[in-house]
């Protein structure tokens, strides 16, 4: 996942919750002509994670290069 940022540990599914850009795969190189398919844009601000935020790749850029190690997440519904 790019850009991904471990903000909190979520004991009941014993994994990681982050920042993170939408998720690619290696498997893409038949479909699209390169080793990676990017989950589309337009899946932004639809329930397909347990917990992380994900972001676009511009934004997930920007947050990563912005923030640093201790930074305090806050996160609302």
């Amino acid at each position: 996942m790019p850009y991904w940022q471990a903000f909190s540990y979520d004991k009941k599914q014993r994994a990681m919750l982050g920042i993170h850009a939408l998720v690619y795969w290696y498997d893409g190189y038949k479909k699209t002509g390169t080793d990676k398919i990017f989950e589309p844009d337009s899946n932004i601000g639809k329930p397909r994670s347990t917990g992380c935020l994900r972001l676009t790749l511009k934004d997930a850029r920007r947050v990563f290069e912005w923030s640093k190690v201790g930074d305090m997440v806050v996160v609302h519904n």
